[in-house]
């Protein structure tokens, strides 16, 4: 947020093929979510305080149509398109997988503790480096496809970036998370690019595919 206004990078292209998926599997998909990687306290600055929610929905229970009318606008015709309400879109934060792999430390192996917290000095980031958090994005991203497991198979989308979405972070997250975390349940991980080519990432391994339903977006303030 600068200077109250909420900067948004929305990724629209994994957005859209989450949304296809959901209409071709209408009645057969358990749970929509959205994550969004963000600086400040959620609640306080991204839910949309005019709609009079409770403190359970503004910090527990959140969707996509609680949040600011900048933010949710980005996917309303997307949604829209696809015959998706925006409320039945899950918001699932990074601060809360932080937060549960942090209360979660004292019982990780060290070896978990190695691949999903940073070193002093070392660069585990999916990104340059700029993140402040102890969790490294491969933890954050793993604990995402914990949660999301619990509902069924995972299918996870993501703007291709070289930069913020590298193939092997995600692929370790996917390891992580059938390994060291105990989910059983499918997992992939689909790459998209702007011009609609995708990449599989399943395992630890991927294949070009044809190819929605965690989406990552990024506020900053």
């Amino acid at each position: 947020m600068e200077d109250s206004e909420v900067v948004i990078d929305p990724q629209l292209a994994a957005f859209r093929e989450a949304m296809k998926m959901v209409q071709a599997n209408r009645g057969r998909i358990s749970r929509i979510s959205i994550l969004f990687d963000h600086l400040g306290k959620f609640s306080e600055k991204f839910i949309d305080r005019t709609l009079g929610l409770s403190n359970n929905q503004a910090n527990k229970r959140i969707n996509l149509g609680y949040l600011l009318p900048e933010i949710r606008d980005q996917y309303l015709g997307l949604a829209y398109e696809f015959g998706v309400d925006i409320h039945d879109i899950k918001v699932v934060t990074e601060a809360q997988c932080r937060m549960l792999m942090l209360q979660r430390y004292e019982d990780l192996s060290r070896s978990v503790r190695g691949r999903m917290m940073y070193a002093d000095g070392g660069d585990n980031s999916c990104g340059e480096g700029e993140c402040e958090s102890r969790v490294t994005c491969k933890g954050i991203t793993a604990e995402v496809y914990r949660r999301l497991a619990k509902h069924g198979d995972v299918v996870a989308f993501f703007n291709y970036d070289e930069k913020r979405c590298r193939y092997g972070v995600l692929a370790d997250a996917i390891n992580l998370a059938r390994d060291e975390m105990g989910v059983d349940r499918k997992i992939e991980a689909r790459i998209v690019s702007a011009d609609g080519k995708k990449m599989l990432v399943t395992n630890g391994s991927s294949l070009e595919s044809r190819g929605g339903l965690a989406d990552f977006t990024n506020l900053s303030q």
